[in-house]
């Protein structure tokens, strides 16, 4: 009998994708402006003060961001690559919906 091992992936290599598990919305929706988010991925991390705006009946994801010393908006917490945005948008929006619109 052959038994063939797999090798054991590190704790790294499992953290590629880290998995938003708490999702909590806040603030007055305005004309543009409909809520502050704060997410919590795996009771590890947290990024408060992400914004869902409405621009031309769409919504977006703006990152939290500070003003630099030359008085430029720049995003301090923000996804790298274009998939994990995806990741994010999509699951954002769709707890926003059912929990907020619906």
């Amino acid at each position: 009998m052959i038994v063939k091992i797999t090798p054991v992936k590190t704790w790294m290599e499992q953290m590629i994708r880290p998995i938003i598990t708490k999702i909590a919305f806040y603030g007055k929706p305005s004309k543009r402006f409909l809520t502050y988010v704060t997410i919590e991925f795996e009771g590890n991390f947290v990024i408060k003060d992400i914004k869902i705006v409405r621009l031309n009946e769409k919504m977006l994801l703006a990152m939290p961001a500070r003003q630099n010393m030359d008085g430029e908006s720049v995003e301090f917490a923000f996804p790298i690559n274009r998939e994990y945005r995806m990741y994010m948008e999509t699951t954002i929006f769709d707890r926003y919906v059912k929990e907020c619109i619906e």
